[in-house]
């Protein structure tokens, strides 16, 4: 009997809409797909942490890069965001365009290839200004990263990476009785439990 349900992380269901389009072929009935939920296990002193860092759930769970940029935006006390300088480029440059159209369309090449340079240049002196913001508050984005890694080992979910022996070793009985009374593995929603 073909199975009729089949129950997953993450993963597992990425895997199994690979082989969907198999299944249509041999004319096999395709399981229904269940996202099972998923546990991040934290400690106290890990809360205690993020709070300290003025880190959110939200953040942890960014990739690396996104959440370096991120914390780096919020704490530099420059404004690292050129979006508005480059808008006011791009209005000058509309305005040199209209010139342009009543003159020799070699202007018109030159014009655009300005245009690209300088926002170009923009684009650089705000990556420039990002990576000099890093170096200023490098020692609370070292603790931050450093968290995310306690909890994300090698940017993946705990259950990717580390065994539940581990777990089960720093907590006992209480670690399995605390994840029968919060998981339901047929909700699918990510559960952070805290030991």
């Amino acid at each position: 009997m073909p199975n009729l349900c089949y129950i997953g992380g993450g993963g597992e269901i990425a895997y199994w809409l690979e082989l969907k389009s198999n299944f249509e072929a041999f004319k096999i009935t395709f399981p229904m797909l269940l996202l099972r939920n998923s546990v991040l296990i934290t400690t106290k002193k890990q809360v205690e942490k993020a709070t300290k860092l003025n880190l959110s759930w939200d953040d942890l769970f960014l990739n690396q890069q996104e959440l370096f940029n991120s914390k780096t935006k919020e704490l530099s006390q420059l404004n690292i965001d050129f979006s508005i300088l480059k808008e006011n480029l791009i209005k000058q440059f509309e305005a040199l365009h209209k010139i342009a159209t009543e003159t020799d369309k070699s202007f018109i090449g030159a014009l655009k290839a300005q245009e690209i340079k300088q926002i170009r240049g923009l684009e650089n002196l705000e990556k420039r200004l990002l990576k000099a913001e890093k170096k200023v508050h490098s020692d609370k984005l070292d603790r931050i990263l450093l968290l995310q890694k306690e909890l994300f080992p090698n940017q993946m979910l705990q259950e990717r990476k580390l065994n539940f022996s581990e777990y089960y070793l720093a907590f006992g009985n209480i670690l399995v009785e605390t994840l029968f009374t919060k998981l339901n593995p047929l909700e699918n929603y990510f559960n952070i439990i805290t030991f």
